[in-house]
């Protein structure tokens, strides 16, 4: 059973208990963010809660200046970043996936804030190629049906960014499971 707590900043607390250490049914999670730290309010080099993978010298956590929470992550200058972790979605299941992002001079060849099958054969979620210049906080999100094979079990949050210049901030990440066509 997954058992899922929110935090005062919206954010979930996520544990399993029980001798199978499956997800509770999608259905208990209607409504729920299932990012944990979502407003990184808690560690001070790396997010506690967020595995980072590739770039971790191009990230710094910043203790002002947030738009959900005083806090934020800021991303600059890399070659390559990815920043996850695993959360409880399902196959056949519509999620909101959304998040606060203001940039400085920024572009990138690509970059994502997505829901991936581990070995990422494909990707939902918000595409931030196109996000380029400088801008104050915006919300940006997008509905997504999470549609791949049912033995693909376990799925992850990632905010990958490649070839990226200039700074990202990001705050308030969130992926939430909707009813099917309510966006």
């Amino acid at each position: 059973v997954l058992a899922l707590a929110l935090t005062g900043s919206g954010c979930v607390k996520t544990g399993r208990d029980g001798a199978d250490n499956k997800p509770a049914p999608a259905s208990a999670n209607f409504g729920t963010n299932l990012i944990e730290n979502c407003t990184f309010e808690s560690g001070d080099i790396v997010p506690e809660g967020w595995f980072i993978d590739a770039g971790a010298g191009a990230l710094k956590c910043e203790i002002a200046g947030g738009k959900v929470g005083p806090r934020c992550v800021r991303v600059a200058e890399t070659r390559k970043f990815l920043m996850q972790q695993e959360i409880p979605v399902f196959s056949g299941s519509t999620y909101k996936v959304s998040a606060f992002v203001k940039t400085k001079d920024f572009s990138c060849k690509r970059g994502y804030l997505v829901i991936v099958p581990y070995g990422w054969p494909t990707q939902f979620g918000i595409i931030l190629n196109e996000l380029k210049g400088t801008s104050d906080w915006r919300l940006l999100e997008e509905t997504v049906k999470v549609d791949r094979k049912p033995e693909e079990k376990k799925y992850t949050f990632a905010f990958y960014i490649e070839d990226g210049k200039g700074k990202l901030w990001l705050d308030g990440v969130k992926v939430e499971e909707v009813l099917q066509g309510v966006t």
